[in-house]
């Protein structure tokens, strides 16, 4: 692993085309479409379901809130010149401890590449399928210097040599991590019950593991430490208390009088991967004299 986190350090250093990443996205999707028939065939095998080309294609879509790039146009001063860009953090491992579904390692993968980060991927379980599709997806980035291609691995890497650490399984165990880290609460549940005005709701929400709370004072405070930050719905029908719930509730989705099961989207956006730089290049003429 050593190996390859040397090899995206040296080649982040490359002067970069600065392709649209809606140029590259349009043609992963073309190469999903031609490869379809293989794609499917790993895939029956591997999870006994077609290839979601549908899904990928609404998945490979440039967001409108990326910021990467030039924050404003670059100026000289006295000193020299200066600009403002939006950087990746560079080397971003993704560590899954638990099963997810297919659709939100694409979502994952996505961000990283609109970004212009360099992607590590220690999957729950080593599988074909995702094997396959990235791939497919490391011979379009080879097309251009401006990505590295994507890792998979068995490596615990968080013991790697990496810039940030993307986290989806046990939220105890991501607390002991050492590295700049992000949780991703996907796939996982809350309920607060304020008044019971639907039964049904809880008894759905106990059957797909929902962890429900009784609101009470300290129900917040335990909310945001114990639960997974995802995805948290409250039963109420005071609206001060909903309004109190959309407020204090740190999580990425809040619905209310709704399952939060229907919510499968994975909690990560491109800021989040994202820093800001100022940077000034003296320029010895530029002085006044």
């Amino acid at each position: 692993m050593m190996e390859e986190i040397t090899e995206m350090r040296k080649l982040s250093l490359r002067p970069k085309e600065e392709i649209e990443i809606k140029n590259v996205f349009a043609t992963i999707l073309a190469s999903f479409k031609a490869n379809k028939k293989l794609i499917d065939k790993v895939f029956l095998t591997e999870v006994g379901a077609n290839f979601n080309l549908k899904q990928a294609t609404e998945i490979f879509v440039p967001s409108a809130n990326n910021s990467y790039g030039i924050v404003e146009k670059p100026f000289i001063n006295n000193y020299g010149r200066v600009a403002e860009n939006m950087t990746p953090y560079g080397i971003v491992g993704l560590k899954v401890d638990r099963k997810i579904m297919f659709k939100n390692y694409l979502e994952i993968i996505k961000v990283c590449l609109e970004t212009r980060n360099s992607l590590i991927i220690q999957p729950n379980k080593m599988n074909a399928a995702l094997d396959c599709i990235i791939t497919i997806i490391n011979d379009v980035l080879a097309q251009t210097v401006d990505f590295c291609k994507i890792v998979l691995t068995t490596n615990d890497i968080e013991n790697e040599d990496i810039d940030l650490l993307l986290y989806i399984g046990n939220k105890e165990k991501f607390n002991t991590f050492k590295n700049e880290k992000i949780y991703i609460g996907v796939g996982r549940y809350e309920l607060v019950v304020d008044s019971v005005i639907d039964e049904n709701l809880i008894e759905h929400c106990k059957q797909a593991g929902v962890k429900i709370y009784n609101l009470d004072e300290t129900t917040y405070d335990k909310l945001n430490a114990e639960g997974n930050n995802y995805c948290t719905a409250i039963m109420s029908s005071n609206k001060e208390t909903i309004r109190e719930f959309l407020t204090r509730t740190k999580s990425s989705f809040l619905l209310v009088n709704i399952s939060p099961t229907m919510i499968n989207d994975v909690n990560l956006f491109p800021e989040q991967l994202l820093k800001r730089k100022k940077t000034l290049i003296f320029e010895q003429h530029s002085f006044k004299i």
